[in-house]
């Protein structure tokens, strides 16, 4: 494909007039070996930029309908604004950044390509979320960004990191790459699939930076939701035939492989009680408030807990919690006595489901196997 590429491309720019304007807009493959055979002319990075900024006034002036919401332009775009962090050609010390003056360059253009790139790149995914390319050229700047600032700040030196001019931009785009990095493992068809490679390793490198895995909270949802992303990151990463972990990685990935276990039961559990409270909110008010009976005196509160004292044959009490249906409650014992005695077997019983049988005359009954009513609470108050 692309020495067919290359073919078409030459007998383009042989013709009398030449150049991007002339090239299919949707023939991406042709327009990246011109962009290339541009800025691969010369070595010297100096003149390589100053290519990179020519071509970049070629593509802005292209006469194309409907242009800036075209995905193949957005990309190619994109393309030419990430080279400056793609191609090797342009280093950060010794081009972009002046060791002698401990200043960028330009501080403008740094500004201008790292915000065009990832304008472009994310636009051109806005179009086309499965555009491996795009993605790639997205991730790849927004971590050289973030990569040159730590690299600058151990120095004690600041440079317009793009966080700092811009957080909930830059917090969003990172939620991006969390969330839709590990799919392109499935859409990248090339043997080696280094493109899809680095895209699923710059979030697992952000993950198992910014996890505690000496003082996990797992009361705090949002480091639920980290681990989570890790372990999927981790697993596509098993996926990739040359990506190897090193010793210290593996060490932590077993270290945060039991964080992500007990981090499964602390969700199944979050989930379990919001269910129980969303029923509670939607069924709840009918079983609210004390339930008499001869023999005892049920208690049930809004906070979805509820106590019970039996007056006979024995003084006994009891506590627990409580979820509910549209026409049933269950019952759960946390302490003491559960809600009947009658029949041993529930009395004994961890929990125990009770129907809701007259909406106009409320009594919650428990039926026993042999037919008959086990236990009443009637008389209810609210």
């Amino acid at each position: 494909m692309k020495n067919l590429s290359i073919i078409i491309l030459s007998i383009v720019l042989s013709s009398c007039e030449h150049g991007a304007a002339k090239l299919d807009i949707n023939n991406i493959e042709v327009h990246r070996a011109y962009q290339d055979s541009i800025l691969h002319k010369n070595n010297d990075p100096n003149i390589k930029l100053s290519a990179l900024k020519n071509l970049i006034t070629e593509y802005r002036n292209l006469k194309l309908e409907n242009k800036d919401s075209n995905a193949n332009y957005l990309y190619l775009m994109g393309r030419l604004y990430s080279s400056l962090f793609t191609i090797k050609d342009y280093p950060l010390n010794g081009f972009l950044f002046d060791s002698v003056t401990k200043n960028l360059r330009d501080s403008n253009l740094y500004i201008n390509y790292v915000d065009s790139s990832l304008y472009y790149n994310e636009e051109a995914l806005k179009r086309n979320s499965n555009d491996l390319r795009a993605m790639y050229n997205f991730t790849n700047v927004w971590y050289s960004d973030l990569s040159y600032f730590g690299i600058k700040e151990k120095q004690n030196i600041r440079i317009p990191y793009s966080y700092f001019r811009d957080q909930v931009k830059w917090n969003s785009r990172l939620n991006y790459i969390l969330n839709n990095s590990n799919k392109f493992y499935n859409l990248d068809s090339s043997i080696n699939k280094e493109l899809s490679q680095f895209i699923v390793t710059i979030p697992y490198f952000l993950l198992i930076s910014d996890i505690d895995v000496n003082s996990f909270d797992f009361t705090v949802e949002n480091n639920l939701s980290k681990i989570i992303k890790w372990n999927e990151t981790y697993t596509t990463l098993n996926k990739f035939q040359n990506f190897k972990f090193t010793d210290e990685q593996k060490i932590l990935n077993n270290k945060l492989s039991i964080i992500y276990e007990k981090s499964i039961k602390r969700i199944e559990k979050n989930r379990n009680i919001a269910q129980k409270r969303e029923n509670i909110n939607s069924f709840g008010s009918q079983y609210i408030g004390s339930w008499d009976s001869d023999y005892a005196i049920l208690k049930v509160f809004n906070d979805g807990t509820y106590t019970i004292h039996h007056y006979s044959p024995n003084p006994e009490d009891g506590q627990g919690v409580w979820d509910c249906t549209s026409n049933s409650i269950t019952f759960t014992r946390t302490k003491g006595a559960h809600i009947a005695f009658m029949y041993e077997e529930i009395y004994h019983s961890e929990s125990a489901t009770l129907d809701y049988r007259n909406i106009f005359a409320p009594t919650l009954c428990k039926n026993g196997p042999d037919g008959h009513v086990d236990f009443c609470f009637h008389n209810h108050k609210n």
